[in-house]
């Protein structure tokens, strides 16, 4: 049911964009749509009630198993406000052997965000907002024979305070660098976050970014049998198309 709002709602953003320069942009507004992929790796535990197994998926590993992603991101801003929000959806699945223990772990994730920022200084910017996570987890564990399993949901919303780093290095040229801290053990225990980019503007309304992401989070809720814990973080470079409007 979350899930589905959620997708709506990456929906509705990616329309707003669109539709909005028609009615706005003579009155200041910008607008920025980047899609984008995320060579990540995968790396941390699971814990379903008492079934609990470790995630080690490369970005190779993420190529042959996954199903599907989306990465988008989205900004609008006029004069020292801006308004930014951030998508990322996959269905993977990690294979960990241990002797003669293997461990399995699928997991599909929704990790949206959204912030407002204001530019206090010439080349900075404070963001807050909030970062939704849903994660529809499975666990199987075997040695040789039958194995224990357990499948768990869980959603939750972290909230985000952090600050962005942006400044002209030629004509053509843009670094761009952000980071945040969340959770606060309203959400997340914790969870921190940062992504550097090289944004090249090889045109007036397109760019091409390459730069790092980083994301990590540390979560848990429920005791015994409604235990679901995970503690991870996706990591990689990062590359993506911007379009201005």
């Amino acid at each position: 049911m979350i899930g589905a709002l959620v997708r709506r709602l990456l929906v509705t953003i990616v329309c707003a964009g669109m539709l909005l320069p028609a009615t706005l942009g003579a009155e200041g507004w910008n607008f920025r749509l980047s899609p984008y992929l995320w060579a990540t790796s995968l790396k941390g535990t699971a814990g379903i009630g008492p079934v609990s197994g470790d995630i080690d998926l490369g970005f190779g590993d993420i190529l042959d198993d996954l199903e599907m992603a989306l990465m988008l991101n989205f900004r609008a801003e006029k004069g020292p406000w801006a308004i930014q929000a951030d998508g990322v959806w996959a269905d993977l699945e990690s294979e960990v052997t241990s002797g003669l223990v293997r461990t399995v772990v699928d997991t599909e994730m929704w990790i949206v965000s959204l912030n407002g920022r204001y530019r206090f200084a010439e080349n900075w910017e404070a963001l807050a907002g909030a970062r939704y996570f849903r994660q529809d987890v499975g666990i199987n564990v075997s040695a040789g024979g039958p194995g224990a399993g357990a499948r768990g949901t869980a959603d939750w919303i972290d909230p985000v305070i952090g600050v962005a780093f942006s400044t002209s290095l030629s004509d053509k040229w843009t670094f761009q660098a952000q980071g945040d801290i969340a959770g606060f053990g309203l959400g997340s225990d914790f969870s921190w976050h940062a992504w550097v980019n090289f944004d090249w503007r090889f045109s007036k309304v397109a760019s091409l970014a390459l730069g790092y992401r980083h994301l990590d989070w540390d979560y848990e809720e429920g005791a015994g049998a409604t235990r679901f814990s995970y503690d991870a973080y996706l990591s990689g470079p990062v590359a993506g198309v911007t379009f201005r409007f």
